[in-house]
């Protein structure tokens, strides 16, 4: 995959990738800024977003205390930073109520690795429909990237929809192709609007 998330650096050398830039502009322009936060892979905060809203969300995924993170919140860190660091790229998942979460990984340093954490409320329904309509989806294959970009496994997609795991196999490879995706982690980021269309 040649086109990432937009790293840090590029905002500051815009005319080194400004294509990738102006994406990223246009795209907080449109749905906000995310909530962003730097955590250990073991969920540990180091630092967060100090927006009233921010509280408000963390909130609303579970019981916290006091400069804790919900433990849901902790799973999928200590789950996705194990992918961010094997690919060296975004991971990326759905939970609930509709909020993305997003783990990258930072340079690492004597005190260990850290992820920069984003946490992000969508509108699901939007997001497929337009999904739907912009890939040319059938409604099996909707029902499938709709579990995918939530995380779930295929055998527990197979076991929900009543089909084999051949089968979900065979609609992932579609949908793949379609989205011109190499996997399921890119598939999901460029669903949710953190990566630019392929060319």
């Amino acid at each position: 995959m040649n086109q990432r998330i937009v790293e840090a650096d590029r905002f500051h050398k815009p005319d080194k990738e400004p294509e990738t830039s102006s994406f990223a502009l246009s795209y907080v322009e449109q749905h906000g800024a995310p909530f962003t936060m730097v955590v250990s892979g073991e969920g540990k905060l180091h630092a967060n977003d100090h927006r009233a809203e921010f509280r408000k969300l963390l909130d609303g995924l579970g019981p916290t205390a006091p400069g804790c993170l919900p433990e849901l919140l902790v799973r999928i860190i200590r789950r996705k930073s194990v992918v961010a660091l094997r690919t060296h790229e975004p991971a990326m998942t759905l939970i609930e109520p509709d909020i993305v979460v997003g783990i990258m990984a930072l340079e690492s340093s004597g005190e260990g690795q850290s992820f920069v954490c984003w946490l992000w409320r969508v509108n699901r329904n939007r997001i497929l429909d337009r999904t739907k309509r912009r890939y040319g989806l059938t409604t099996r294959e909707l029902q499938l990237l709709s579990r995918i970009i939530h995380g779930a496994p295929s055998a527990e997609i197979a076991r929900t929809l009543c089909i084999s795991s051949t089968t979900v196999e065979w609609h992932t490879k579609r949908l793949l192709v379609k989205t011109e995706s190499q996997n399921r982690t890119e598939m999901t980021a460029r669903v949710l609007g953190w990566l630019p269309e392929a060319e």
